[in-house]
């Protein structure tokens, strides 16, 4: 494929991956924007065009990860069902451990936090007619950062609960059924 036929999110994504085989090797503070539009097969425009800062660059190709394993399935995450929602989350970063891991080592765990801010957002327009935009983004932003803290939980004990098991850990929560149940 040319690269004039690749979509943007196409490049994106290349731009992504890129990115975390450069962080295979060293630090991601010394990988260049150079180095990474260069292994990904992009110009240095589309960094400029669509990303303020590397950390963004790692979001958008996890969300994009998430999303395409998703939709392989046939779901999407506009219709997974709120019960289904954590388990499919950390189901998928079961699988994908070493890239946490990865990003975790070089400091940047804070990706995972604006990953889960943005996978909200397709949620929040489900609610959205039912209930006043402010309540939605409040929600919203509950139930972001209760993932985020499963999710940093998780990790800090090394993935030992597996996706099950944080599922009914979240539903058992005080705070996160309070996040899960946006009023319809």
């Amino acid at each position: 494929m040319r690269r004039t036929e690749k979509t943007t999110r196409d490049l994106k994504k290349a731009m992504g991956s890129a990115l975390l085989e450069l962080m295979k090797e060293k630090p991601v503070e010394k990988i260049s924007i150079e180095e990474m539009t260069a292994k990904g097969d992009v110009g240095r425009s589309t960094y400029f065009r669509y990303f303020k800062n590397k950390d963004e660059v790692l979001t958008f190709k996890i969300l994009c990860m998430f999303e395409d394993e998703l939709e392989q399935r046939g779901l999407n995450i506009k219709t997974i069902p709120d019960d289904q929602f954590v388990n499919e989350v950390f189901d998928f970063f079961s699988r994908h451990q070493d890239i946490i891991e990865r990003i975790d080592q070089a400091g940047h765990r804070s990706v995972f936090l604006d990953f889960f801010l943005r996978l909200i957002e397709p949620v929040k327009s489900k609610a959205a007619d039912n209930i006043s935009s402010l309540q939605v983004y409040y929600y919203s932003q509950i139930f972001a950062y209760v993932c985020y803290g499963f999710f940093n939980a998780w990790v800090d004990r090394g993935f030992k609960e597996t996706p099950e098991q944080l599922q009914q850990l979240f539903q058992s929560n005080p705070a996160s059924n309070e996040s899960l149940n946006i009023p319809q």
